[in-house]
């Protein structure tokens, strides 16, 4: 195995310290560089979080893969020598306007790379970079053919090394889910979806489908219009999580329209039997993720279940049977029945008081004649 590692790189500067940056493959900056790990007894001046296992591999996995033509692209890797030892930096060339290229040698052999202060530390990018020297027990080849772009700080301070790692990880406003998951369905064809995550297919449908009540009230992400929307699509999608996973039928039905239609008759009567809760998210909880709508769809998956043994499955047999629910439950914030109700705890409580109007079962097997 090569003990010499050389990247070409353009020297610019950041915090007063020179910044390399270039592109390289994840094997190249997997081996030359080691993640310096928090540990309150062991380590306690590290600088990286502890490892999730499952998240690297999920990267290698990303990094790997090219699934139906697609291209993988990597964010910048950003790491900083600490040490000089087996380092060498020679000038290729001047820049036009400042700057040059330079070569950075880099002899493994010399390399302080121990999991305690490595001679040039990851301070972002260690969940790419773990698994990018390949793994024999996992069967995982070296990443040598996807190339990345990197920055490689020359002499920061520990303490400018966790400022940088907490502004990356932390002050950067977080991703709305719901465009996350609004980006996945569009990156993949509706039977895709569908096979992979029946409730996101579903609440997607029901965003956009003329007869749903969610039509153009489910917000999906990016420019958000004050006063339009009743709900996220990710607050959607788990109602319809709640409703599947209730359900000891609809996972046995293949087809995605009839699966689609059950559940829009569903929330169709709910909003019937709740014109005024279902509008008025102000005042009232039905529409909040918890307990109203997660309650909702626990309810809804029993019922349904009861409606398809009664072949009775029509919007106006569901309007017929959810009416019957409306007294077990006032939604009014000020009420009783909602004062201090949040999380999971709440929608179980809510759930079991709607289930007890739910119609009876009937046993065909237990009838006697």
């Amino acid at each position: 195995m090569d003990e010499h590692i050389t990247l070409r790189a353009v020297v610019g500067e950041a915090l007063n310290v020179k910044v390399y940056r270039g592109y390289a493959s994840l094997y190249e900056l997997g081996r030359i560089s080691r993640a310096d790990v928090y540990d309150a007894q062991k380590n306690p001046l590290g600088t990286q979080r502890d490892l999730n296992i499952r998240h690297a591999r999920d990267a290698y996995s990303y990094a790997s893969s090219y699934s139906e033509g697609g291209r993988r692209y990597w964010p910048e890797i950003v790491l900083n020598i600490r040490r000089k030892a087996g380092i060498k930096i020679a000038q290729l060339s001047k820049v036009k306007g400042g700057g040059e290229f330079v070569k950075i040698q880099i002899d493994l052999k010399l390399l302080g790379l121990e999991d305690v202060d490595p001679s040039i530390s990851r301070v972002d990018g260690n969940h790419r970079l773990y698994f990018a020297e390949g793994d024999k027990r996992r069967k995982l080849n070296p990443l040598t053919d996807v190339t990345c772009p990197f920055a490689i700080a020359d002499g920061l301070s520990r303490t400018e090394e966790l400022s940088i790692f907490r502004d990356i990880n932390n002050n950067q406003q977080r991703m709305n889910t719901s465009h996350l998951e609004n980006i996945a369905y569009r990156l993949s064809s509706d039977e895709k979806v569908f096979a992979e995550s029946r409730s996101l297919w579903i609440a997607q449908q029901l965003s956009k489908r003329e007869d749903s009540p969610f039509k153009g009230k489910v917000y999906t992400g990016g420019k958000k219009e004050k006063g339009r929307y009743l709900i996220t699509l990710k607050g959607l999608e788990s109602a319809i999580d709640e409703l599947l996973g209730t359900s000891q039928l609809l996972g046995g039905i293949k087809d995605s329209e009839k699966i689609y239609k059950l559940t829009e008759h569903y929330w169709n009567a709910v909003k019937q039997t709740w014109p005024l809760e279902w509008l008025n998210t102000k005042d009232y909880k039905l529409m909040a993720s918890t307990p109203g709508l997660a309650a909702l769809g626990r309810v809804g998956g029993k019922l349904l279940d009861i409606q398809l043994r009664k072949h009775r499955v029509k919007l106006e047999d569901l309007e017929h049977v959810v009416a019957q629910l409306k007294p077990q439950v006032n939604w009014a914030k000020s009420s009783e029945d909602m004062r201090g109700m949040a999380g999971p705890g709440a929608s179980k409580k809510v759930s079991e008081s709607l289930e007890g109007a739910l119609p009876e079962e009937v046993d065909i097997d237990t009838i006697q004649i």
